[in-house]
């Protein structure tokens, strides 16, 4: 069975990867992806960024990616995932879900609740990962954090630029 995508389903994909969407907070939930669901949705990412550019499937994924200007899909989730912990740390401190957010941070962060899984160890692993962990630091220490512009700033430098020397990189050695 031959797959066909429309400009149609190429714009609602895009669409729902945009940041101004209200309905892309999906991935922020997702906790724990395996190795596998997420080597899913990467082919899956690619598929749709090869047929946007009408390039047969067996063409190279990152001269796809990087035409385009398009990072994986696993910096994606972990942009939206990041975004949400800044929503999470601008709230104000009037709300319950932000009093019920750093009343967990701080039991985590202090080494009393650690899990396994979870919004906050995958929050401190992405954080980590990305060299990030100061800011929650200091959040915690102080309660102020970065403006949305100002973190979305942080996080495009961070991940993005990454991922783009990453497939500059790769296609270097080519």
């Amino acid at each position: 069975m031959e797959t066909k995508l429309t400009h149609f389903h190429w714009l609602l994909y895009t669409d729902r990867l945009s940041n101004q969407k209200p309905y892309t907070g999906v991935c922020e939930l997702w906790n724990y992806i395996t190795g596998s669901n997420m080597l899913a949705l990467e082919r899956s990412h690619r598929f749709c960024v090869k047929f946007s550019q009408k390039l047969p499937p067996s063409a190279k994924n990152d001269i796809s990616l990087f035409s385009l200007g398009v990072c994986s899909i696993e910096s994606v989730i972990d942009y939206k995932k990041l975004q949400l912990l800044g929503q999470l740390c601008r709230l104000p401190c009037y709300y319950l879900a932000k009093k019920i957010f750093v009343y967990r941070l701080i039991h985590y962060s202090g080494g009393t609740g650690r899990q396994s899984l979870g919004f906050r160890p995958d929050m401190y692993r992405l954080l980590t990962k990305y060299n990030l962990s100061h800011f929650i630091s200091e959040f915690i220490e102080n309660g102020c954090f970065l403006t949305k512009n100002a973190w979305n700033t942080v996080l495009n430098r961070q991940l993005f630029l990454q991922d783009y020397w990453q497939m500059v990189k790769l296609i270097a050695l080519r």
